[in-house]
């Protein structure tokens, strides 16, 4: 049997787990533009509709129960860890108006003298 000229190559995919988790994680998080690294769109109806129903394993707690139906959750993971990123650095945000401790800068006092 010849080649053709578009030849399939597999690869097995990366099987952890939990760092395919994270990679669902890092995707959903917001950039410093407020744009998710993930959208999904009205037409995948089977991934809304078992995605926020899964849940976590009582076992491992770090994973989600594979009892349920989690194979959109699987194949999405695979595609995902093929391509990971980096985890969204987080910014250290200010804090608001309330200061009980009077943390703020201090502003001149006037010292009146009797």
């Amino acid at each position: 049997m010849a080649k053709g000229t578009n030849p399939v190559f597999w690869e097995p995919g990366d099987n952890h787990r939990l760092a395919g988790k994270m990679q669902f994680h890092y995707r959903f998080a917001f950039d410093e533009e407020g744009l998710p690294g993930f959208q999904v769109f009205r037409t995948c109806k089977h991934f809304i509709r078992t995605i926020p129903a899964l849940v976590y394993s009582d076992t491992d707690v770090e994973d989600v129960d594979t009892t349920g139906e989690d194979h959109i959750y699987d194949e999405c993971r695979y595609v995902l860890m093929a391509n990971p990123i980096a985890p969204q650095p987080t910014a250290a945000k200010p804090v608001g108006g309330y200061d009980p401790l009077d943390m703020k800068e201090h502003k001149k006092v006037k010292v009146y003298r009797i």
